[in-house]
């Protein structure tokens, strides 16, 4: 998984627990996880996790968690959103699409120039073929022109 599916997994499962913690009947009330249930949940390493954590800090979408001193996270108000407008599955889309395009933008000069090199072998067989039959025309009248200078 990438970074920014992985992003949007987190903010899934925090605004999943956001929007639960409000509820009146919530058997866990509160607003955000801790980290181990999150990385359970999302199944990636503490490196990888601690880095995509930092940068969902810096966009503050999310905040920290820390009830009876164990760390974890909470969706703010503005990762809620991310997650509601798919923000990290379109950045995901955009760039695949950016990789496409830089693919595309090599492959078809590629294609071209193999097109171009088919074509002048082509022709230049065709046009050997062509002068070989030009001079099986030019031997025939030849030996025709010497009978007739020999019947004279």
């Amino acid at each position: 998984m990438n970074d920014n599916k992985i992003k949007h997994k987190i903010l899934e499962i925090l605004a999943h627990q956001n929007i639960i913690s409000g509820l009146p009947d919530a058997k866990n009330s509160d607003i955000g996880l801790d980290d181990e249930v999150i990385l359970a949940k999302i199944k990636i390493t503490v490196t990888k996790y601690e880095l995509l954590k930092l940068s969902l800090f810096e966009e503050k979408e999310v905040g920290r968690h820390n009830p009876k001193y164990i760390l974890g996270l909470y969706a703010t108000t503005k990762g809620v959103h991310s997650f509601n407008t798919r923000k990290y599955i379109i950045e995901n889309q955009n760039v695949l699409k950016t990789k496409v395009k830089d693919i595309v933008q090599i492959v078809i000069p590629v294609l071209s120039l193999i097109i171009t090199i088919l074509v002048i072998v082509r022709n230049d067989v065709k046009t050997n073929k062509e002068i070989e039959t030009l001079n099986h025309k030019i031997e025939a009248i030849q030996k025709e022109n010497k009978t007739i200078v020999k019947k004279k």
